[in-house]
């Protein structure tokens, strides 16, 4: 199976994966987790270093950014994800597809056309089983990040993330894939109903193998 964890910053969802990837060990079963950018792979640390040297971010065109993500999403499904599941491995990944739109259409303007989204195993791109959404308030994601991270946050910021949590919610509709969390709510809360929907899904395509 493949889990995706996709949120805005400060939303929680790195807590809820580090949650749930213990719970999947207590339970004893076979996964492997990743962050994308994947900084183990190629592509992923050159797009990490893009990212974090700001100076670069002028030096793409906004389109070719959305390529850039796309291929070292095509990497690792091609070299990590497909593998791990033909192993049999449960995949949860911090960031996938629908942060990529997101970010890139909510703060770029990149068009939200539907063959991004909708062709991606014909593109070699495999889909997730599940994607847990943590939809949270911008303004109230600010207040969770610490003093070095806060900055992100300034009133264009705030502006810019709410387009993205808006793209997010978006592309919900049009994915019965996504399980949207009120991520205001306490993180145990949230985790245990991580857990039923992880389950629950577990159990029916069991049924329906």
């Amino acid at each position: 199976m493949f889990v995706t964890f996709e949120g805005i910053d400060g939303s929680g969802k790195t807590t809820q994966i580090e949650m749930f990837d213990d719970w999947l060990h207590t339970q004893n079963i076979t996964h492997t987790r990743i962050k994308e950018p994947n900084e183990r792979t190629p592509i992923g640390t050159f797009i990490r270093k893009f990212l974090h040297e700001r100076s670069l971010e002028w030096e793409f065109p906004t389109t070719s950014q959305l390529y850039l993500f796309l291929a070292e999403r095509y990497y690792d499904s091609e070299f990590v994800i497909k593998p791990a599941i033909e192993r049999g491995c449960t995949v949860i990944c911090d960031r996938y597809h629908h942060s990529t739109l997101a970010y890139q259409c909510g703060v770029h303007g990149v068009d939200l056309n539907t063959y991004w989204f909708d062709n991606l195993p014909g593109e070699g791109i495999i889909r997730p089983d599940i994607v847990f959404l943590f939809d949270l308030d911008p303004q109230i994601a600010a207040t969770r990040m610490d003093d070095r991270d806060r900055s992100k946050f300034d009133d264009f910021e705030q502006e810019k993330h709410e387009k993205i949590r808006q793209t997010f919610l978006n592309l919900s509709g049009r994915d019965d894939r996504v399980v949207i969390l009120d991520a205001t709510l306490p993180s145990e809360e949230i985790h245990v109903k991580v857990i039923k929907v992880f389950e629950s899904h577990d159990l029916n395509k069991g049924a329906k193998g």
